[in-house]
């Protein structure tokens, strides 16, 4: 038997929380910050979390004990199990972008080009045009020969621009996110797609002192248009010399025009744009 509970919590107890729950046998977390941009990632006026726990009947009561600090009175429901396996698998559908073929994490596939991805995280499955366009403006760079020892992924979400960067080619990539549980998020998939050792993460925006001075043949940065204007002299610095820098999140027409106009006099040169569903992705090139 499984049983389900869902609440919210609060922006600054959501890390502890899933340190006491996340990692236990027979729980799945599903969190989703109450306020969502387009790629279901927190906007910044968002103070809180959506969550909700799937525990088997053996692990409730350590769960419980578990989240007492913060919900003493937690009111679990029953479910059918073959009505919760259905709903977590109809809730991330395996998905093919080029070469690449995201999947759960108790998914049965396996391949050089197979992302693995841990459905109780709420942060990009790779489902949204500008994740797929900046996978393939990476696929079309590594095609046309291009190689990367190090890259930066800012905003990393999930992690799955940087997965396939470490998987495709050993790159060591540095992810940034300005959630914690994105950091989280992203640190677990490395783990699950046995690239851990080329993946680190930390919490916060730039500049980041993690990072200070350090410099990056290839840079994603899909994230919104008001970042990606007020950081662009920040990303712009973390590109070495004839390096790349990818650009997502916002929007054709007038919001290309202002990534355009900002970007433009600070040394890069534009190789690529794109366009899926209304959303631009620009490749640029220093």
């Amino acid at each position: 038997m499984i049983y389900t509970y869902s609440h919210k919590i609060s922006n600054k107890h959501i890390k502890a929380f899933l340190q006491a729950t996340d990692e236990r046998e027979g729980v799945s977390v599903v969190y989703t910050p109450e306020k969502t941009d387009f790629k279901g990632d927190a906007t910044a006026d968002s103070d809180c979390f959506d969550v909700t726990l799937w525990v088997e009947e053996g692990a409730l009561a350590g769960v419980r004990e578990a989240i007492a600090p913060w919900w003493a009175d937690a009111a679990f429901t029953p479910v059918d199990d073959r009505d919760w396996v259905a709903e977590n698998q109809a809730s991330f559908p395996p998905l093919t972008i080029g070469q690449w073929r995201i999947v759960r994490d108790d998914a049965d596939e396996t391949g050089d080009h197979v992302l693995v991805i841990k459905p109780a995280h709420a942060f990009g499955s790779g489902e949204h045009a500008t994740t797929q366009q900046c996978l393939a403006a990476y696929e079309r760079l590594v095609s046309g020969g291009d190689t990367f020892d190090t890259a930066l992924d800012v905003g990393c979400g999930s992690g799955i621009l940087a997965l396939a960067a470490a998987r495709h080619g050993g790159t060591r990539v540095v992810g940034v996110d300005i959630e914690p549980p994105s950091v989280t998020a992203t640190l677990e998939n490395a783990s699950v797609n046995g690239v851990g050792d080329l993946m680190t993460a930390y919490e916060g925006s730039l500049p980041c002192a993690a990072i200070t001075g350090q410099v990056f043949p290839l840079v994603f940065a899909n994230i919104l248009l008001g970042p990606l204007l007020e950081m662009s002299e920040d990303l712009v610095a973390t590109v070495a010399a004839g390096g790349f820098l990818i650009l997502s999140g916002f929007r054709d027409g007038e919001q290309v025009a202002q990534i355009r106009a900002a970007y433009a006099p600070l040394g890069l040169t534009e190789v690529a744009y794109t366009c899926d569903d209304g959303w631009g992705c620009l490749v640029l090139q220093a």
